[in-house]
């Protein structure tokens, strides 16, 4: 869907941006109510990360005809960069605990076959 949004929606960049957030709406709600992964950590880290991106697609309407102030349009893009830096965050901080639990299986493996 969002390739489809982007290609052929091209010329309408605020319809554009109704159907990405209405994309990530909907998998922020199959996310909440199915709960797709085991682990309620991957859960967690997957509504994150798709209600933060829903946020940032909110602040991308300044961007658009709808604000003419470069004001409004700088203080965007700071927000938008603290928010992206809090979702790459939040995955690094995932990856790196999965690190640790795939390291620690390893070497407690190992000890108890030797």
């Amino acid at each position: 869907i969002y390739v489809f949004v982007l290609l052929f929606l091209n010329k309408y960049p605020v319809f554009q941006l109704f159907m990405i957030e209405a994309t990530c709406l909907f998998q922020l709600f199959f996310i909440a109510e199915v709960k797709p992964f085991r682990e309620n950590w991957m859960n967690f880290v997957e509504f994150m990360n798709q209600f933060i991106a829903l946020i940032i697609f909110n602040f991308l309407f300044t961007f658009t005809d709808f604000s003419n102030t470069s004001a409004a349009r700088f203080v965007a893009g700071w927000i938008i960069l603290a928010l992206f830096s809090l979702q790459m965050a939040l995955n690094l901080a995932h990856s790196a605990y999965l690190m640790y639990r795939w390291m620690r299986y390893r070497v407690v493996r190992k000890f108890i076959r030797a």
